[in-house]
C-alpha cells in the first residue's frame, strides 16, 4: 500500500512540474516564444510559492507542490475567464 501511494504521488508531482505549466502556452500571447516564457514564468514562480509555503508551514514539498500549481492555475483560468466575460459584456 506504501509503495504504491508514493508512486501515485511521484506521477501527480511529476504532472504537476512538467505538464501543467506547458498548459498554460496557449492562451498566453500570439507569439510562441511569448507563450513559452509565461509558461515558464508561471512554473518558476509557482515552483517559488511552493517552496517557501513548505519551508514557513513545515508541509511536505510533493504535496504542497501539487496544491499549489493547482491554486495558481484555477486562479490564471478563472482570471482569463473573466476577461473573457469582460470582452464578450464590452461588445454587447
Amino acid at each position: 500500500m506504501i509503495t504504491s501511494s508514493v508512486q501515485l504521488a511521484g506521477v501527480l508531482l511529476v504532472f504537476s512540474l512538467f505538464s501543467r505549466p506547458g498548459g498554460l502556452r496557449h492562451p498566453a500571447g500570439p507569439g510562441p516564444w511569448l507563450s513559452l516564457a509565461f509558461a515558464w514564468g508561471v512554473g518558476f514562480a509557482a515552483s517559488v510559492l511552493d517552496c517557501s509555503l513548505s519551508y514557513a508551514e513545515h508541509l511536505p514539498t510533493g504535496a504542497t507542490a501539487v496544491c499549489t500549481f493547482s491554486a495558481v492555475l484555477v486562479a490564471l483560468d478563472l482570471g482569463w475567464l473573466g476577461r473573457h466575460l469582460l470582452k464578450r459584456e464590452r461588445k454587447v
